[in-house]
Parts: C-alpha cells; sequence; structure tokens
C-alpha cells in the first residue's frame, strides 16, 4: 500500500548544481485530516530524498534526527515506520521537516566531496494507515493537496551545516488549527522504482542524543557528533559568531 503515495517536492529557491556550496532553505510540509471513528491502530510509513523531521498535532513523533539515515541510494530507498495510535485525535494535522541529508547535499571523499551525489531535488512521500476498531481502514497520502512553505532554516547540509533565521520561524506548523492560508501546494514529482531502487524499510537504532555536556577542548584524536546550543542577547541585525 505504501507504493500508492505520491512523491512530492517544493522549490524554495534557484536550482542548485554538484559545484554549489550551500543549499536551499528547507522545505516544510504540513497536511489537515480527520477522524470517522474508534482507532485501533495508525502508523505512519515515510520516506524521502534527504533527510526529515515529522511532528503530529504540535509535538515531534519520536526524538530521531537525520532520519532515514545514510544508504546507497543506487540501490534502495529506505523508508521508516512509525507507531501513531497514541498521538491521532479527531481532529489531526501532520508537519514535516527536510533537510538536504546525504542524497542531495554533501557526500563523498575529499576527491570527490560534492553535492546531489544522488538527486538534485528534496523528495518527500508518507503514508498515514489508520485502522478502525470496525476493521476499516483509511489512508492518507501525500500529494499536491499538502500545503508547503519555506521556513527559519535557511540551509541544512550533513557536512557544510545548517543556518536557522529564527525571525522566519513559522510556529507550530503541525497544530489542526494552524493558518497555512499563505503556504502553497506541494507538487507532485514523478518517482519510478526499478530493480535496483526499491523501497526498504530501516530497522537499525535511530540516530538520538546520548549525552549533553558543556563545551570543553577536544583533541585532535576526538571524533564526535554534536548540536551545538549557544543562547545570547544581541539587537537587531546584530551578529554573533561561536568558533564552534
Amino acid at each position: 500500500m505504501f507504493y500508492n503515495a505520491k512523491w512530492i517536492t517544493y522549490q524554495t529557491g534557484e536550482y542548485k548544481s554538484i559545484n554549489d556550496r550551500y543549499g536551499n532553505p528547507s522545505p516544510y510540509f504540513r497536511h489537515t485530516f480527520s477522524l470517522h471513528g474508534k482507532v485501533s491502530h495508525a502508523e505512519l510509513l515515510i520516506s524521502s530524498m534527504g533527510v526529515f523531521k515529522v511532528f503530529i498535532n504540535g509535538s515531534a513523533v519520536s526524538n530521531d534526527y537525520l532520519s532515514p539515515g545514510w544508504v546507497d541510494y543506487n540501490k534502495k530507498m529506505p523508508f521508516v515506520r512509525f507507531d501513531l495510535t497514541s498521538l491521532l485525535v479527531d481532529q489531526n494535522a501532520i508537519g514535516v521537516i527536510l533537510g538536504d541529508g546525504w542524497a542531495v547535499g554533501h557526500v563523498g571523499s575529499n576527491t570527490t566531496f560534492k553535492r546531489t551525489s544522488y538527486s538534485d531535488q528534496i523528495e518527500l512521500s508518507a503514508q498515514i494507515n489508520v485502522e478502525y476498531s470496525d476493521g476499516t481502514i483509511e489512508y492518507i497520502k501525500t500529494g499536491k493537496h499538502w500545503k508547503a512553505s519555506a521556513g527559519e532554516i535557511r540551509r541544512s547540509d550533513i557536512y557544510m551545516g545548517e543556518y536557522v533565521d529564527h525571525r522566519m520561524c513559522l510556529g507550530d506548523f503541525s497544530r489542526y488549527d494552524y493558518d497555512d492560508s499563505g503556504w502553497d501546494n506541494a507538487e507532485e514529482v514523478s518517482f519510478r522504482f526499478t530493480r535496483s531502487i526499491y523501497l526498504e524499510e530501516m530497522t537499525l537504532p535511530p540516530i538520538v542524543v546520548k549525552h549533553t555536556f558543556k563545551p570543553s577542548l577536544l583533541s585532535s584524536q576526538d571524533n564526535v557528533s554534536v548540536l551545538g546550543q549557544i543562547q545570547c542577547r544581541t539587537v537587531a541585525g546584530g551578529q554573533q559568531r561561536p568558533l564552534i
């Protein structure tokens, strides 16, 4: 049933080639839906060219980062399964933020360190399967009826870092009553699976925050992946340049 979901995209800037240093702003997607009975089970199946973060009714569905993780996109498309049974109410909204990740952003060795190794644009495909207590099943799928916008994440790359402008924050865009009248419709795109490119569920543990610590000096032998959290005050238009 997952193959019935459309692949969608949203252009947030001019075309970026393999030689561009940075990508475009991250696309944000949202969709509202209502339930029609008592739910016995609900799950989300989601895949993307790029990495994603999913929200339901104002809250993240998981503590994961950079899902669905890295694979060789020339051989398979990874998808992730989330249990939504306890998260759904009568009126719901789903929101998804995407980044370049390994599929669209920089990847490779020192000699082949370029963008767009697998795709030149971010794409999303998702389907919510809702099973009601009477045995009927409803499918909520991505399509051009989903809403899309750019937001505060102005660029996002695994190796080149992320730039966020909080002045462009979209607020709780995954809430049902959110005003998306200023948003555009998503664009449907064709994604053709072949014998060598197929959907495969990611069963590896997701990337999560394991430790939180105050900054300290790291030696040249340390190899860590970190998220920096900085609090500072400045005047409007001012700049702070932390050294990380």
